[in-house]
């Protein structure tokens, strides 16, 4: 195979597809043929020997060296994207941030505090996403964002750090996290004014994130639905894809879910409310914290730093 085989252009029709998860779908938004497409794709695989994508009757799914491809596909594409920013931005000198992190209302409080700080500036780029550790992970790798904020379960922080040091990413701790039951201000639970243990939640419903139970997937916060209460206790579940949603569930019903520190304006703007929970049990068996990663051959800009400092008193 010769050096620079694949076409850039090609590239982007390979993760526009897996995004879309159909060939016909990614042609419709690229604006090309469906057959054109496939030919597309038998030359990448031709010319890598490997097959990128298998095709379902819904669709389309990366394979394993699909899926490696595509992070690597996404690193070029974006690093490219950067460069030609460069000279694109020359006689508008643009103010550009990108952060890719753990679905959180604290992070999300300062990233607006953040937006806040610079409201007074012409010419501001700024990226967040919301998502699992996974996602930050790759986003970072990929130089899709420039900064990331992970959330780690003590039973697997030495393999995230592996993770880690295999995509040569550096990790900074911010700080420890407790476990807090998040429920409505007007919950029953609140009401009764007294501690919540762990007997009392089985009285209600669970709201929590639809890929929760994948282990090192995602925050902190999903791994300890199964170290705190018994899933198969818990009379009604409600599984969200995202924070809003799941905001919007605890403030008008009497589910709960678990989380880690409160926002800084929870209960004036979601009324929601954060309470340790009274169960007696050995605390550190359930201990995480949070991180921030960055790429280690890339130094972290004066706005990521800014943020950092930002969050870190957050969580003071």
């Amino acid at each position: 195979m010769g050096e620079y085989a694949v076409k850039l252009e090609y590239l982007r029709y390979m993760l526009a597809i897996s995004k879309c998860g159909s060939i016909s779908s990614a042609a419709q938004k690229l604006y090309v043929t469906q057959p054109y497409l496939s030919k597309c794709i038998k030359e990448v695989e031709h010319e890598l020997k490997i097959t990128i994508f298998i095709r379902q009757n819904k669709g389309i799914i990366p394979t394993e060296q699909g899926h490696q491809f595509l992070l690597h596909a996404a690193r070029l594409v974006n690093e490219m994207d950067s460069l030609m920013n460069l000279y694109d931005n020359r006689e508008k000198e643009y103010i550009e941030f990108s952060l890719s992190t753990v679905r959180s209302s604290l992070v999300m409080d300062c990233f607006l505090q953040f937006l806040d700080g610079h409201a007074g500036e012409n010419y501001t780029k700024f990226h967040i996403r919301e998502g699992s550790n996974t996602a930050a992970i790759n986003d970072v790798y990929t130089h899709a964002s420039c900064l990331g904020i992970v959330q780690i379960h003590n039973a697997e922080h030495r393999e995230f750090l592996a993770r880690l040091k295999a995509k040569n990413i550096c990790y900074h701790k911010i700080r420890s996290l407790d476990r807090q039951i998040i429920l409505s201000i007007h919950h029953p639970l609140i009401q009764a004014g007294r501690p919540i243990c762990v007997e009392d939640l089985y009285h209600y419903g669970l709201v929590r994130y639809e890929s929760g139970l994948l282990f090192g997937n995602e925050n902190a916060d999903n791994l300890w639905y199964n170290t705190l209460v018994d899933l198969n206790r818990i009379p009604n579940q409600i599984l969200v894809s995202d924070r809003a949603s799941l905001n919007n569930i605890l403030a008008q019903t009497d589910y709960f879910t678990v989380g880690t520190s409160p926002s800084l304006k929870q209960e004036d703007v979601h009324n929601i409310i954060s309470v340790p929970l009274n169960d007696g049990a050995d605390k550190t068996s359930y201990t995480a914290e949070m991180g921030y990663i960055h790429l280690e051959n890339a130094p972290l800009t004066h706005l990521a730093h800014q943020f950092i400092k930002m969050l870190c008193q957050a969580y003071a």
